[in-house]
């Protein structure tokens, strides 16, 4: 079992304040049972504390800000011997959603909706946080006849820096995935553009590339529209073409030139690729 990445939060409704508390204590230890629609923000201020759902265990440390939804059971408990917390809780009036980071970095902004990270990473973003459930927390224990608007307030601005991080970090983290994977497909297409004369293997691309043929040819459909196969046959017609379209060779000389070594097959793929014959396409560019 592990936590997900990311939640979506249903604001359509508004949240209904549950709690904002400091809370410090000795030899940490508790369990929670599975409440729905139910979530706190939480900032760890002093000591480690271990979170255990099933077999996943996660660790916390002193300047820690993450979202703890109460959609399953788990047991927390204190690795140090005292522990700090300043924490703000929260019911909302639908299902709380887990999101990968894959859907947060395509999430359209809306309104009524907000997207909290299981955990926050950035230490400017986790000291703004801090500093807003310190201030829901503060607001909370004074006699102020307004208080609980003014958490509710609070409570709002977390949601909205919470949704900045959350939505900045996905879409960072997944350009640089897709530039990484745009290295592979480059570094490919590269060694096949140098190599069309010879005899190409999926797997001399893939290991040229630096990655599984399966992983290989799954990026090329993706980013490419066609699988590493498709996408060699390709260049070489392309090469054929162009090659016709210059020279005037005899079918031989072009399938040595293209790394093809049957005829028949050169014949039937550049068919297939460019919708006429060898014939054709050297009548068309006479």
């Amino acid at each position: 079992m592990s936590l997900p990445q990311y939640y979506k939060l249903d604001l359509s409704r508004p949240p209904v304040f549950r709690f904002a508390m400091r809370y410090k204590t000795e030899n940490y230890q508790i369990s929670f049972r599975p409440v729905p629609n139910h979530a706190e923000f939480v900032y760890l201020q002093e000591g480690a504390v271990s979170e255990k759902l099933g077999e996943t265990e996660l660790t916390y440390v002193p300047g820690d800000v993450y979202t703890h939804v109460h959609d399953r059971a788990c047991r927390k408990y204190s690795q140090s011997g005292l522990s700090h917390f300043f924490t703000v809780g929260f019911l909302l009036a639908s299902p709380i959603i887990p999101m990968t980071e894959e859907e947060v970095a395509a999430w359209v902004p809306a309104d009524n909706e907000a997207i909290a990270a299981t955990q926050v990473k950035d230490p400017k973003t986790a000291e703004k946080l801090e500093q807003l459930i310190k201030k829901a927390v503060r607001y909370y224990d004074s006699p102020d006849a307004v208080r609980f608007l003014r958490v509710r307030q609070t409570l709002s601005e977390i949601f909205t820096v919470m949704t900045e991080y959350s939505v900045t970090t996905a879409r960072t983290a997944q350009r640089k995935s897709y530039e990484k994977e745009n290295k592979y497909c480059r570094r490919a297409c590269s060694y096949i553009a140098e190599n069309l004369s010879k005899r190409i293997s999926v797997e001399d691309v893939a290991h040229h590339a630096g990655i599984s043929y399966g992983y290989l040819s799954g990026l090329f459909v993706q980013t490419l529209g066609m699988t590493l196969v498709e996408y060699i046959n390709n260049a070489r017609i392309r090469k054929a073409a162009q090659l016709i379209s210059v020279y005037d060779m005899r079918l031989e000389e072009l399938c040595k030139a293209v790394g093809i070594s049957d005829t028949k097959y050169l014949s039937t793929l550049f068919r297939q690729t460019m919708g006429m014959t060898i014939r054709e396409y050297k009548k068309l560019h006479k």
